[in-house]
C-alpha cells in the first residue's frame, strides 16, 4: 500500500519538482532541489501533489500515541500539503523531513522562529530536528 502512495503522489508531482524514483528501494526522492532564496510559501505549495483527497493528516509518536491532526482546511491545507509532500517522501517525519519542510515553509519559518507557538506545525518540524525523534503519519482519506 505505501508502494501505490508513492507512485500515485510521484504521478502528481510536477516536473518543475524534479523527483527521482529509485528503482532499488521504491522510494521517493522528491524536492531534493535546494530551494531558490527567493522562493515563497506560496510558490512551494504549486509544487507539490495535490491534497484534495485528504480531509486530514494525523501524526503519532514513537510510542504510538496520537499526538496531532493536520486538517483540510482553510489556514491548515498549506501544512497539509508539506506534511503530506513529505510523508510520501521520507516514509515518515523524520529530521531530514523536518529540515525539508522548513525549507518549504519559507516566510512562514523565519516568523515562526521569532514568534514561537505561532505556527505550531512549523514548531513540530523544529522540535522534530532539535529531538531527533519523528513521527509516522496516517492519511485520512475525504
Amino acid at each position: 500500500m505505501a508502494a501505490s502512495i508513492v507512485q500515485n503522489t510521484h504521478a502528481r508531482l510536477s516536473p518543475r519538482v524534479r523527483t527521482e524514483v529509485s528503482t532499488q528501494t521504491g522510494t521517493m526522492s522528491a524536492l531534493n532541489t535546494p530551494a531558490r532564496a527567493m522562493t515563497s510559501f506560496a510558490e512551494n505549495l504549486q509544487q507539490l501533489p495535490p491534497i484534495s483527497h485528504l480531509c486530514a493528516l494525523q501524526l503519532f509518536d514513537a510510542s504510538g500515541q496520537h499526538t496531532a491532526t493536520i486538517e483540510n482546511q482553510p489556514g491548515k491545507a498549506g501544512s497539509l500539503a508539506i506534511y503530506h509532500a513529505l510523508a510520501a517522501k521520507h516514509g515518515s517525519i523524520t529530521p531530514a523531513a523536518a529540515q525539508e519542510g522548513l525549507t518549504l515553509f519559507a516566510e512562514h519559518t523565519a516568523s515562526a522562529r521569532q514568534q514561537p507557538g505561532s505556527h505550531p506545525n512549523i514548531d513540530r518540524l523544529f522540535e522534530v530536528l532539535s529531538s531527533g525523534l519523528g513521527y509516522t503519519v496516517r492519511l485520512v482519506q475525504a
